[in-house]
């Protein structure tokens, strides 16, 4: 397993997990190597951690400990995210087919607070594109839609100049 990059490893956990029909005592693949991946997760590349993490919410698998250290090694990067990437823990947070069991409910109040905290103060350098997306999938979820401190930022990304001064720029060109 060493000899695999993040990303091959996380797409062969979910293809694995994804096919496996029947039960088996030992468990699937992702059952005998999640202690390895979480060992791993220190010199993965924040792109790799969303890949993961975006993994394990697909299969819908992950001990509450595998979550805790997914978490702790996000956070710990978390700050110097690029657009893509906000993008795609975006998309974690809310899922577009959320069942109720993964999204938000899978992240520690301390986790989302991070992350509003750091959209707030960083949002100068993330693109349009990424606030909107932002805003979009907030509103989409019925568990975020509700939530105080998202409908604060909602509300203070609704009336953040830099995307009021575009919306008009942005309707011309669609």
């Amino acid at each position: 397993m060493k000899e695999f990059s993040p990303q091959t490893l996380t797409n062969i956990l979910v293809l694995a997990t994804k096919a496996k029909k029947s039960t088996d005592e030992r468990g699937d693949l992702f059952d005998q190597v999640e202690a390895e991946v979480i060992l791993k997760m220190k010199a993965m590349a924040l792109p790799d951690l969303l890949n993961l993490l975006w993994s394990v919410q697909e299969i819908k698998r992950g001990s509450a400990y595998f979550y805790q250290k997914l978490e702790e090694e996000i956070m710990s990067r978390l700050r110097s995210a690029k657009d893509d990437e906000m993008q795609l823990l975006i998309e974690c947070f809310a899922p577009e087919n959320d069942d109720g069991e993964g999204g938000v409910k899978a992240f520690s109040e301390k986790f989302i607070e991070l992350f509003l905290r750091v959209v707030r103060e960083k949002k100068e350098r993330f693109s349009l594109k990424t606030l909107v997306h932002l805003i979009w999938c907030f509103s989409r979820s019925p568990v975020l839609s509700q939530n105080p401190d998202i409908v604060e930022l909602m509300q203070d990304l609704r009336d953040y100049p830099r995307l009021r001064e575009s919306f008009g720029t942005m309707l011309q060109k669609s």
